[in-house]
């Protein structure tokens, strides 16, 4: 596998992790970074990318809660999808 072929590989599943993440934020609304991944079957590489990359596109919001944190989607998202 060529370098551009692997960063391709890798990019494709990063997108599909995101989509899997807002779906699943979508569908049962804030949660916990073990239970949304739980909801989601991500390896946890995975997932932390993908809530990293939605983080940045400002797509979902990291809320402190104690020692831990729970994910979101913002609620001023458009829902215009991610841009990767």
């Amino acid at each position: 596998m060529t370098n551009k072929t692997q960063a391709n590989s890798t990019r494709a599943k990063i997108e599909a992790a995101c989509q899997a993440v807002v779906k699943a934020l979508d569908q049962k609304g804030e949660m916990s970074f073990g239970r949304l991944r739980r909801e989601t079957h991500l390896e946890v590489h995975l997932l932390s990318w993908s809530i990293g990359w939605l983080a940045h596109e400002q797509s979902i919001e990291v809320i402190p809660k104690g020692a831990s944190f729970t994910i979101a989607r913002k609620a001023t998202d458009t829902g215009k999808g991610i841009l990767i």
